[in-house]
């Protein structure tokens, strides 16, 4: 049985804004031509990540869907080429398990030069299970497995830019992000000594710190907890500080949000009235997209590191994100999963150490 607890006035405001934005904001609709790019988006074979596929396609880019099911992401190709009567070749499938660091490390290494990568895929989960790697599963795919697939695909996008020089093409990383960032208890982290991941991957903390929307009993009769806000913050700092490892005018590397869609992202959680909410205020996932198109396509080189939102580039929360703590605890953030993902990928460790830094 859902109910409505009594939420801050932060998250009344948020939750609010959000379905305004999603009944009444109009975003453009994907214009730019883009013949020749090369484009890659993972989680395409559904929702978004598959909206947004067709939306580069549509304009002219070759499309690589990323996706963990081969049957399904053959079958959005299927329907994508059907749809725009495409070419042989401009869409192409490859395989990647966001669940697993060797799948990510493999699928990387297929990748060539790119002119835009769209880090959809994520997962909202209600309940505790650990993925083989051994890390909580939206721990996994939302934080550790899209900051290990980010960094190995930056060198990919650097490539492109010296090919594309003069061309006003600026190759570009999006990571996906969410409104729901502002969920996360910030405090709770900054409290953390250790290895910020490694505390939050722990069974008995599962969700405790995150405030709740919708509070919902999972089949245990309990509670169940909300990672999912934590999952989108860290992936912003991640974003942040992946943008500051190359200069400005270099390349962009911003975070977009969607806003309130009609995807499948909650499809773990039981939410009896979320079709309701869904028919009422969430805009189609054709729309969402179009937020990705922007970042990648439209955005240019003043988005680099920037928060995108209904096509436009957004300030973040100041206490989140621009006081010495929250700098503190975003870098943190970043060595903490570098020390993690350099043991899982040592070609990352010559990597880091060649690129240096550049304080945001």
């Amino acid at each position: 049985m859902a109910r409505w607890p009594r939420c801050p006035h932060r998250a009344t405001t948020t939750m609010s804004t959000s379905f305004r934005r999603a009944l009444f904001s109009s975003l453009p609709i994907p214009r730019t031509r883009i013949d020749g790019w090369r484009v890659l988006v993972t989680g395409a074979n559904t929702g978004l990540g598959f909206e947004a596929a067709k939306h580069f396609a549509r304009q002219g880019a070759s499309v690589i869907l990323a996706c963990r099911s081969r049957d399904k992401a053959l079958n959005a190709k299927a329907q994508i080429d059907a749809l725009l009567g495409l070419a042989p070749g401009t869409i192409q499938v490859l395989i990647v398990d966001m669940e697993s660091f060797d799948s990510i490390r493999d699928f990387a290494s297929s990748v060539g030069p790119v002119d835009g990568i769209v880090l959809n895929a994520g997962i909202a989960s209600e309940t505790w299970n650990v993925a083989g790697d051994g890390w909580e599963r939206s721990l996994q795919v939302n934080v550790l497995g899209t900051a290990l697939l980010a960094r190995l695909l930056l060198p990919r996008a650097l490539e492109r830019r010296k090919e594309v020089a003069g061309s006003g093409t600026i190759p570009t990383i999006t990571i996906v992000s969410s409104h729901m960032y502002q969920f996360a208890d910030f405090k709770r982290y900054v409290k953390i000594e250790g290895n910020i991941i490694e505390a939050l991957n722990d069974e008995n903390i599962f969700g405790t710190g995150e405030r709740s929307i919708i509070l919902i009993k999972s089949k245990s009769g309990q509670m169940a907890p909300r990672r999912y806000p934590m999952t989108k913050l860290l992936g912003i700092y991640i974003a942040r500080e992946l943008a500051a490892l190359v200069p400005k005018a270099s390349d962009g590397n911003p975070m977009a949000t969607p806003g309130f869609c009609h995807s499948d992202l909650l499809r773990e959680y039981n939410l009896p009235l979320l079709g309701l909410f869904k028919t009422l205020f969430a805009r189609s996932t054709e729309t969402g997209a179009r937020t990705y198109f922007h970042s990648i396509v439209d955005a240019g080189p003043s988005s680099h590191g920037e928060y995108i939102d209904d096509c436009r580039i957004k300030s973040l929360p100041k206490k989140l994100f621009k006081t010495k703590k929250a700098r503190e605890l975003q870098r943190k953030v970043w060595d903490d999963l570098m020390e993690i993902l350099e043991d899982v990928a040592p070609e990352l460790k010559l990597e880091n150490a060649g690129f240096g830094s550049v304080k945001m």
